[in-house]
């Protein structure tokens, strides 16, 4: 037995722990195109081999071809991996031992995407060439797309998290902007004094004219003009390639960014601003006097981000409508969906909310339950119309059929996109009324407890008189109506059949409206979003 001095056992030396065997895997391509893989820079193999032989062991770590020519499996069994790849500078990644990562690279894109599975123990981990750097943990995907000028863009889904060049930490979800980098360029000396700084991988595309007719769009140095039915490519100096093209259909301005990350920027719409990444396609509508816009997510698979100016960011889902309505400055506005799942991510406070054909309202920067939002009652598209005012003195009317102002005793005519078209009568005692007599329409009355909206069908027609921001507010169906007219407000609904009467009083009971008197066919619905109109 050894003893110490001190007469206690000295302790059995532990053995230190080997290190983990590491292997160096380069991606590139052969004279045809081709996908090789290189281990230790000196065993090189094709992602054709890997297809018609089959997985690979190779230093420790298994290769196996992909779904597709651009697609490598890479499993670390006894070692990890240490990527890197021609095209993309910088970057690097290591895939740990007990992990394994799937690629779909595009080097001649400067592209690259990891997909893990949920079974990875340890996180993939990224270095770029700026000091940023990120991890891919279990069942999430990311990109990494690398422009001309050294700039970058990394986004994620699921659990991805980054550190920027900075040394800020942030979460990359699909309902958050990506990260951005670049190296520290010289461009200018100042008094003999190098100015540096990092390029942006951010372009702002601008957007002026209106739909149905000529719009001009300005990316950088490239400039299109877009008449209906036309389309145009701009191709950037630093590599980042957007489609555009006016859809004399949808009357929309239809874009596909095949590589970089856009900011639109539409004339008059200084709150609403939708995010392009490569990969993603979308069509805009707007109508800039009305302040209200629609994005289309035409992507079959990917979410983008609209960007709301004050902290917020939209999240919409593939195959997803988002509509927006601003109603004073950047900090009150309402956001509905059709067609698919939204998200609204508070920036600031970290916060999610989930976004329906209830329209989720902000007011004054702060999200509003949907007891005191509006209802939007729509199983089928509808335009939109916003009237502001009271019986006797003049309505505003804004929305997806233009702005104007209504006195009493006077009559006006709308027409919008196609073949819509809704006739307002004012009579000299007070009583507004709205005929739709093409399209069908969504009527918003803002009022101090929330906005109240009516859901108008082709051929139906309604009146109304007093005062939304007075306490009440009365409603009359026209006896020839072919269907009923829903009212919803504060998350309740009503059918209102022809001839028939009700009036709301703003301001009062549990969710802030109550219906007072009725007259007729007036039934309450027992949720407003199951009727279908």
């Amino acid at each position: 037995m050894l003893v110490g001095t001190s007469g206690a056992m000295a302790a059995t030396p532990t053995a230190p722990t080997p290190p983990t065997p590491r292997v160096a895997v380069s991606l590139g391509t052969n004279s045809a195109g081709g996908l090789t893989v290189t281990v230790d820079r000196q065993i090189s193999v094709t992602w054709q081999r890997l297809h018609d032989q089959g997985p690979q062991i190779l230093s420790g770590i298994e290769l196996a071809a992909g779904p597709t020519a651009a697609t490598l499996v890479l499993r670390g069994l006894k070692s990890e991996a240490i990527i890197e790849a021609d095209r993309l500078g910088d970057w690097a990644a290591k895939v740990p031992r007990g992990d394994q990562a799937t690629w779909h690279i595009d080097l001649a894109r400067r592209l690259i995407d990891l997909t893990t599975p949920v079974e990875n123990p340890e996180p993939v981990t990224l270095r770029f060439g700026d000091g940023g750097r990120a991890e891919v943990n279990a069942g999430s995907v990311s990109r990494f797309d690398r422009l001309e000028d050294g700039a970058y863009i990394f986004s994620g889904r699921g659990n991805v998290y980054a550190i920027d060049n900075a040394g800020l930490a942030t979460a990359l979800t699909s309902d958050r902007p990506p990260l951005t980098g670049g190296p520290l360029l010289e461009n200018a000396r100042l008094g003999g004094t190098a100015k540096q700084s990092r390029p942006s991988a951010l372009t702002t595309v601008t957007v002026t004219g209106e739909l149905g007719a000529t719009l001009t769009v300005q990316a950088g140095d490239q400039v299109a003009h877009l008449n209906p039915g036309s389309r145009q490519t701009l191709e950037l100096q630093n590599g980042a390639v957007l489609e555009l093209r006016q859809n004399p259909v949808t009357q929309t301005l239809d874009w596909r960014a095949d590589k970089g990350y856009f900011r639109f920027q539409i004339a008059g719409m200084n709150c609403w601003h939708p995010l392009g990444l490569a990969g993603q396609t979308a069509a805009l509508q707007w109508n800039a006097v009305a302040r209200m816009g629609d994005v289309r997510n035409l992507s079959p698979d990917r979410e983008l981000l609209v960007d709301l100016a004050i902290r917020y960011f939209a999240e919409v889902g593939p195959k997803t409508i988002l509509q927006y309505t601003q109603f004073e400055d950047c900090t009150t506005f309402s956001v509905s969906a059709t067609g698919g799942q939204a998200r609204l991510f508070n920036a600031e406070s970290g916060r999610e909310y989930s976004v329906d054909l209830n329209n989720f309202l902000v007011k004054n920067g702060v999200p509003e339950t949907d007891a005191s939002g509006v209802a939007q009652l729509a199983s089928k598209p509808r335009k939109t119309i916003v009237l502001s005012g009271e019986s006797g003195s003049q309505f505003q009317v804004q929305g997806s059929l233009g702005t104007t102002v209504v006195a009493p005793n006077s009559q006006k005519t709308l027409q919008g996109s196609g073949s819509s078209q809704v006739q307002i009568n004012y009579d000299s005692g007070g009583r507004l009324s709205v005929e739709a007599v093409a399209g069908d329409y969504m009527i918003l009355l803002p009022t101090t407890a929330g906005n109240l909206a009516v859901g108008l069908n082709q051929g139906d027609t309604i009146s109304l008189s007093g005062n939304p921001n007075g306490g009440q507010i009365t409603f009359q169906t026209a006896s020839g109506n072919l269907s009923p007219v829903v009212l919803s407000a504060g998350g309740q609904g009503w059918n209102v059949g022809p001839n028939s009467q009700a009036t709301i009083k703003t301001g009062i009971g549990e969710n802030g409206f109550l219906v007072a008197n009725t007259s007729g066919s007036v039934n309450p619905i027992v949720s407003p979003l199951a009727n279908e109109i």
